[in-house]
């Protein structure tokens, strides 16, 4: 990723969002993160909205760089296609504090970033994984790829909040946990097994970042 100017406020902004929130994230406490007056901030980020809404673009960005990556890895699967821009994302997150920010403020009721664009953005690439799996006689049943979209998105959206419900052991927290039953639920019989392959070659070998 950058190591610009811009990119240190973001990266400040991010940190200071996942920390107290949107709402409680001021100006004055980002610029006092990297040693910066108000006034220097302002001159790449004028309000708290424009760093928002740069957090959202970061995610967008990262998920058209996940999905780009899987298709490149996996052209004859789309099941694997899934399970690899899934995990790209969730390192991501884990690694990113931009993507963490960008993702956090979809739950942030402060936040003043429609979100509706993307969200259905993510709806679409979710319908083409289940389409092309479906052409290639991934899925044993005939679920309408547009449903399975839906199921898939609902699931991950939710997993935050379901995690903070339960004990956090195996098998609650295993990677690509909610990957697999949507792809279960979809008909895939493989979730598991190509999950387990998806993990053991790319865990440790995963594409770098790059932010406009």
């Amino acid at each position: 990723m950058s190591t610009t100017r811009r990119f240190e406020i973001a990266q400040a902004a991010a940190q200071e969002i996942l920390v107290a929130g949107y709402e409680g994230a001021s100006l004055a406490s980002i610029a006092e993160r990297i040693g910066l007056t108000k006034g220097a901030l302002a001159y790449h980020f004028k309000t708290k909205a424009d760093i928002a809404k740069h957090l959202s673009d970061v995610v967008r960005q990262a998920t058209d760089q996940a999905v780009r990556y899987a298709r490149q890895e996996y052209p004859d699967s789309g099941a694997c296609r899934l399970l690899l821009s899934s995990l790209v994302m969730e390192r991501w997150r884990a690694a990113e504090p931009q993507v963490a920010a960008g993702i956090a403020l979809f739950g942030d009721p402060g936040s003043p970033v429609d979100s509706d664009d993307l969200v259905a953005y993510w709806k679409q690439l979710g319908r083409e994984f289940f389409e092309f799996a479906r052409t290639h006689r991934e899925l044993s049943t005939q679920l309408d790829p547009d449903e399975a979209a839906e199921l898939l998105l609902v699931t991950l959206l939710g997993g935050p909040v379901y995690l903070t419900h339960m004990r956090v052991d195996e098998p609650v927290t295993a990677m690509l946990r909610f990957v697999r039953l949507a792809l279960k639920s979809a008909g895939y019989t493989r979730a598991d097994s190509d999950a387990e392959q998806v993990l053991a070659r790319y865990e440790h070998s995963l594409p770098e970042l790059h932010v406009d």
